[in-house]
Formats: C-alpha cells, sequence, structure tokens
C-alpha cells in the first residue's frame, strides 16, 4: 500500500561519489540523502548512475581525475612538480598530469 504526503526533506545533498574509469568505459555513481536543513534529519538516500549525467559533469570527473593524479604524482615520485601540502584545501597549483604521462616522460629521459 502506498501512502501519499508531503515531504519533510528541504534539500538533496550528494554525499557519496564513486568513478570507475576504463579505457573503454566510465561510471560514476552517486549517492544522495534528502535532508531537512533545519533539522539535519536524512529522510531517505537516492543513487544516481547509468546515463543520466550530463557532458559537464563528465568533463568535470575528468578534471577531478586529473588533480588526483597530479596529487598521487606527488605522493609518489620525488621529481614531480608543485609540492604535495595534503588536507585536500583547495586545488594544485599545477596542471593535472596523469601518472602515465609522468612515467613516458621518464622512459624519454632515460
Amino acid at each position: 500500500m502506498a501512502i501519499d504526503g508531503t515531504p519533510k526533506f528541504t534539500t538533496l545533498e550528494v554525499r557519496e561519489i564513486a568513478a570507475e574509469i576504463t579505457v573503454n568505459t566510465v561510471t560514476l555513481t552517486g549517492k544522495a540523502g534528502f535532508r531537512d536543513k533545519n533539522t539535519g534529519a536524512t529522510h531517505a538516500w537516492t543513487k544516481g548512475e547509468g546515463a543520466i549525467w550530463s557532458k559537464e559533469t563528465m568533463e568535470q570527473l575528468q578534471t577531478l581525475r586529473g588533480y588526483m593524479e597530479a596529487d598521487l604524482a606527488r605522493l609518489h615520485f620525488s621529481d614531480a612538480p608543485g609540492s604535495f601540502s595534503g588536507g585536500g584545501a583547495g586545488f594544485p597549483s599545477v596542471e593535472p598530469r596523469g601518472l602515465m604521462e609522468h612515467l613516458v616522460e621518464e622512459a624519454d629521459q632515460a
């Protein structure tokens, strides 16, 4: 039996993001909560996945991926550009570079 009524939530907030990026496909899933901003209560959770994401969202995912790879490169390669500050505050001060670009550059110099 379905029950109709007026929702008590006032906002939808993305709380969890998962992305799987392979050579041929990108799978992006977002988990969001329906929350009441006044009470802080979460009334329900919903998932967004599949082909619902806009072109802009997918472009920003690629940008985020580049920044994350740049952070990891600074963490794992002693000669990576920029400095690793940690803490997740702000954006890296260098252009995003993937690990593959760093490895290819290293191979070219050898």
